[in-house]
């Protein structure tokens, strides 16, 4: 399936080396030890406010206070949302990416509600990186990576940028680094 979506984006004399996906399901980053913390810090305050407040009610009963209890309960609903959403459209965005090499470019097709194609030039290609895992996964990086984004560990705020461009969670990717490196020597000698 990733070379019938690359390939229809193919330009004359074209052709397509390699195409891939990253790890599909559910995926517990780095980045979620600080994620995972907020998110539970959102649904556990007026959680903790909402039984204080049903403890005095109930220890009063004549006290008429019951709908406070009820009336900050709805504000744990952003924090569920969070926590869960988090993982569900971070599952989804890697259903629907899918990454190619062609002898003149990178490829990256992405894009939930909308199909979004980063098309990158082997030849311009000046910083591209690796980062493998030792089950043989890993995350090929084009550009220069933000020093502040290890902070965060692969995390990120649902419908924002990603950063720089990169092909992540690839299996076997120093396979899939070295065919690259080796399309751009050709590139670069004119091949």
């Amino acid at each position: 399936m990733p070379e019938s979506v690359i390939e229809s984006g193919l330009g004359d004399n074209e052709t397509l080396l390699w195409a891939g996906r990253p790890r599909q399901g559910f995926v517990f980053r780095r980045g979620d030890v600080f994620v995972i913390p907020f998110t539970v810090s959102l649904i556990a305050f007026p959680v903790l406010v909402a039984m204080a407040a049903l403890q005095e009610v109930l220890e009063n009963p004549g006290h008429e206070g019951i709908l406070f209890p009820i009336l900050i309960l709805p504000f744990a609903l952003p924090g569920l949302f969070l926590l869960f959403a988090h993982f569900l459209v971070d599952s989804k965005r890697r259903a629907k990416t899918f990454y190619g090499v062609t002898n003149r470019r990178m490829i990256i097709v992405s894009g939930i509600f909308s199909r979004h194609v980063k098309s990158l030039n082997i030849r311009t290609l000046t910083d591209v990186s690796l980062n493998e895992k030792p089950n043989g996964d890993g995350t090929i990086t084009f550009g220069a990576v933000d020093p502040m984004s290890h902070w965060f560990g692969g995390a990120y705020w649902p419908s924002t940028p990603y950063g720089v461009p990169s092909f992540e969670m690839v299996p076997n990717v120093k396979t899939v680094y070295a065919q690259i490196c080796e399309t751009q020597e050709r590139a670069w000698r004119g091949d």
